[in-house]
């Protein structure tokens, strides 16, 4: 616990009741069910087409450092001139109907961690609605 830095009120990943049985038993029988839905490799697969269109789609604009990822848990780093803030970004996707999380030591990150059966008609949108979210 000694890595993570001194909470300021923001969530941190940690829960009173993460590793009990009954929680343990959920995420087992989840990871079960989606093994047999999902190729596992089809994740990767995903991942790296969406980085790579956020990655094109994206280019050029000042604000961002860089964009990162692996598997479908992705973010993109603002750099510390740019005058957006991960925070303001998120609302604003939100009521665009995408869910970001903030993220980084000084928010300057913002995470992306969309469903495993994403479509591919969904990463065009999201890259659309980012390409025009960050172009205001």
């Amino acid at each position: 616990m000694a890595a993570w830095p001194e909470s300021k009120g923001e969530s941190l990943h940690t829960s009173t009741f993460l590793g009990n049985p009954l929680a343990c038993a959920a995420a087992l029988a989840s990871l079960k069910e989606m093994e047999e839905v999902i190729v596992p490799g089809e994740i990767q697969k995903k991942g790296e087409r969406l980085l790579q269109r956020l990655t094109m789609g994206l280019s050029g604009n000042k604000a961002i450092r860089e964009i990162r990822g692996i598997g479908l848990m992705l973010g993109i780093e603002f750099s510390p001139e740019s005058s957006i803030q991960a925070q303001t970004l998120s609302d604003c996707l939100l009521k665009r109907g995408l869910i970001t999380l903030p993220s980084g030591p000084r928010g300057e990150v913002l995470a992306l961690s969309p469903p495993l059966i994403i479509q591919q008609e969904v990463f065009d949108w999201t890259v659309e609605v980012f390409k025009e979210e960050l172009s205001m």
